[in-house]
């Protein structure tokens, strides 16, 4: 490809991606923020994942949500309120604190899960499957050539700092 082509291309790519974060996938769950529903669900997805009766650690959240803990302390505050997740102190170890939803918190999940899927297969549907493996198939090459380029990139800044 020519240069100027990449150049196009990269700006009618960048564009294309622009159209995701314009949807408003915010109508499916209206009830909740952007931020409420991904720590409701990380919440969900850990409980499932660890069946501890006194719920997740907030620490095992950070990490899953990769926000600073102060926001996701904060975010919780609110959701507690809410009434969707209340928080225990670990009896163990005092610095350590458990969040676990309460059953309208996980009401609410299991209906926003059940729109979300709805909607997903709404979409895949109308999308067709030979449209739609191919997609998948793009997206995964796609994938594969970021992170052989973003290698290459941290490779070739090792062997300049060495230079140095």
């Amino acid at each position: 490809m020519k240069e100027m082509d990449v150049k196009q291309m990269a700006n009618r790519f960048f564009y294309s991606m622009q159209k995701f974060k314009k949807l408003n996938m915010r109508q499916l769950v209206p009830e909740l923020s952007h931020m409420e529903c991904v720590a409701l669900q990380s919440i969900m997805t850990l409980e499932e994942k660890q069946k501890n009766e006194s719920g997740v650690y907030v620490s095992d959240l950070v990490k899953m949500v990769d926000v600073a803990p102060s926001a996701v302390s904060r975010l919780l505050r609110e959701l507690e309120k809410a009434g969707y997740v209340q928080r225990e102190t670990d009896k163990n170890n005092r610095r350590n604190t458990f969040v676990s939803l309460t059953s309208e918190g996980k009401e609410i999940m299991l209906s926003a899960r059940a729109r979300m899927i709805d909607f997903s297969e709404a979409v895949l549907i109308s999308m067709g499957e030979e449209k739609l493996n191919q997609f998948i198939e793009l997206s995964d090459e796609f994938a594969r050539c970021m992170e052989q380029e973003l290698q290459k990139r941290k490779e070739k800044e090792l062997e300049e700092e060495k230079i140095q």
